[in-house]
């Protein structure tokens, strides 16, 4: 396992104010329903 590569998988994303959903139960349903369909 090459844990250099994960981390540039984590370091390139950017969350900002304008990406998240008002609502925190709506934000965590939207992440939720991402990593069911990722697999």
């Amino acid at each position: 396992m090459d844990i250099k590569g994960l981390r540039k998988e984590y370091a390139n994303p950017v969350l900002t104010r304008e990406m998240l959903d008002p609502d925190p139960y709506g934000q965590f349903e939207r992440w939720f329903q991402e990593t069911c369909n990722a697999g």
